[in-house]
């Protein structure tokens, strides 16, 4: 009950923060509020891009590998991505939508707050095994997001068709994709190589995860935008049920056929339990945003599917407990 407590505590209280941010500064000047806006995305590169990376590093230098069917583990978190996708599109030819709101479909299907979220309720509930093995399970969420979701998505849009340059090339170039890489490696060899783990890092990282993730959850809950949900009723309940119910169900069958509830004590199979039911990641609005496709549509959804931690959490838990 400690677990769940605290998880909601850091999942709720940095969305509520984040929220009251953004009404205080609502009223300011223009220069205030960017200053602030400033600041609260800087809190969420240092956790993104400096304490995202130690965290992976030093989680997978201790998890154990031998077992081979932990390598089905990342293809399983790929093809939960696909999956979202996949389902999403069909949603929106039933519901017969435009090119743009089929594109936010599209991303908001695609993209499952893994990072973020699902990393804190692992942490929460089964400690550094768990925050591992999300690591593990989102090895190819980063790639799929540069191959699929972005150029998938431009596709639905009247944004410029110039040409862009290769999928290998495009990851390759991406910083964030060769920092979190990087990071693996380096843990993986380190953890194959038998060098010890210095004891120092499991209390760091007890304190660094749940900062980490109140810093991006403050930064999601200062995002957050309320006025339009009304509008989108069949399309968020379309994507909770893909995110929730399918997902879910698709994800947990698989782990069970494929063995994987007997890896780890069953921390393993907890944790994909936990990734497969999460909402809509704030990188589905990046391409809505960029590729000019129907914002008010995945706002909702990210919203509506994020704002349902405070009862999905709670069902996880009496799942997996």
């Amino acid at each position: 009950m400690g677990r769940l407590i605290f998880s909601l505590i850091v999942i709720i209280g940095g969305l509520t923060l984040g929220q009251i941010v953004y009404k205080v500064t609502k009223s300011k000047s223009e220069t205030i509020r960017k200053k602030i806006e400033k600041t609260v995305f800087f809190f969420r590169n240092i956790a993104f891009l400096g304490l995202g990376p130690f965290l992976s590093m030093s989680a997978f230098w201790i998890v154990d590998i031998r077992n081979i069917s932990i390598v089905a583990v990342p293809f399983i978190g790929l093809g939960a991505l696909v999956l979202g996708s996949v389902s999403a599109l069909v949603l929106g030819k039933i519901f017969k939508h435009s090119r743009q709101q089929k594109g936010s479909m599209f991303s908001c299907g695609s993209s499952s707050n893994i990072g973020t979220i699902g990393s804190l309720i692992c942490f929460a509930f089964f400690g550094e095994l768990g925050f591992a093995f999300c690591g593990l399970y989102r090895i190819f969420e980063l790639p799929y997001y540069a191959t699929v979701l972005f150029p998938a998505a431009k596709s639905f849009s009247d944004v410029g068709k110039q040409t862009d340059s290769k999928w290998y090339i495009r990851l390759i170039k991406d910083p964030i994709i060769v920092i979190y890489f990087g990071c693996i490696i380096i843990g993986l060899v380190l953890n194959l190589t038998g060098v010890k783990r210095p004891a120092f890092i499991a209390p760091l990282n007890s304190a660094l995860i749940p900062i980490s993730s109140l810093f991006l959850i403050t930064a999601i809950g200062y995002s957050m935008r309320f006025s339009k949900i009304s509008n989108y009723k069949k399309e968020i309940l379309g994507i909770a049920a893909i995110k929730f119910v399918l997902t879910p169900l698709i994800v947990i069958t698989s782990s069970l056929l494929l063995g994987l509830h007997h890896i780890g004590d069953g921390v393993l199979f907890g944790s994909l339990v936990i990734l497969s039911a999460l909402p809509c990641g704030f990188n589905s609005l990046i391409p809505v945003q960029m590729y000019k496709l129907d914002i008010n549509l995945a706002n909702s959804c990210w919203i509506v599917t994020t704002t349902s931690l405070v009862v999905v959490v709670p069902v996880i838990w009496l799942f997996v407990g």
